[in-house]
């Protein structure tokens, strides 16, 4: 009977630790521009219709190079994205980057989102546990623990910048 509680106790455990939480607010700035802030997934950026987002999505080129590897070796990486809605950074490097996480089939339950304001903060404490003091920040976890980083800005393209990492771990 002690297994038995055992066994369920750590599958509710798992099956909470593995869902992602969303919790966000909508807030409209004076030029009616909005900021997401807090924690969301992908489909909210999708459906909040940004401009930005679908046009630097559909224009984003990747490359089928390397595509396999990237699968293979984000197969046990966790990505937590901090982003601006209002950052023209977020606007250039986010779109890209989740295209290719889409032509990888990236499990979206492994991604979390969080939405900064002006001041870089979330909604929660997030910002402070993860030390966010530029957007987008990019973060890749293994096993809880931080194996990676793209903040801001890449030199060349997201593609070949995320491999470079990825050979680093």
């Amino acid at each position: 009977m002690k297994l038995f509680i055992s066994i369920l106790l750590l599958m509710i455990y798992s099956n909470l630790n593995a869902q992602v939480f969303i919790d966000y607010d909508r807030i409209v700035e004076k030029d009616r521009s909005v900021i997401m802030k807090g924690s969301f997934m992908i489909k909210n950026l999708k459906e909040a219709n940004y401009t930005w987002f679908k046009t630097n999505y559909e224009k984003a080129k990747l490359s089928d190079d390397n595509i396999n590897i990237l699968k293979d070796r984000l197969n046990d990486i966790r990505i937590i994205i901090f982003l601006g809605t209002w950052c023209s950074d977020t606007h250039a490097l986010i779109p890209p980057f989740i295209k290719l996480l889409d032509k990888i089939e990236y499990p979206i339950e492994k991604l979390q989102l969080y939405g900064v304001d002006r001041n870089k903060e979330t909604k929660g404490i997030e910002h402070r546990l993860y030390h966010i003091e530029k957007v987008p920040t990019i973060i890749l976890m293994r096993d809880n623990n931080e194996v990676g980083r793209i903040t801001e800005y890449v030199e060349k393209n997201i593609q070949t910048t995320l491999m470079q990492l990825l050979q680093k771990i």
